[in-house]
């Protein structure tokens, strides 16, 4: 069964940011991968990020000095 994200929640934040040509995303280390197409990283406290590969990043639920 999957975790739904953010599911004890009535809101949340998000915010996309276009960082640039295109992410290697082969080339990251150190993170905890919650899925893979496309790839969903832990990210803060109680935050997750969606990496695209070509550029774009989508923050869910982050603290501003998080993002």
């Amino acid at each position: 069964m999957q975790k739904l994200l953010f599911n004890d929640k009535d809101r949340f934040r998000a915010q996309a940011l276009f960082l640039g040509k295109g992410i290697n995303l082969q080339t990251l280390e150190n993170y905890v991968c919650l899925a893979s197409m496309p790839v969903l990283v832990k990210a803060g406290e109680e935050g997750y990020a969606v990496l695209l590969g070509y550029g774009a990043v989508v923050l869910f639920n982050l603290e501003p000095v998080e993002r």
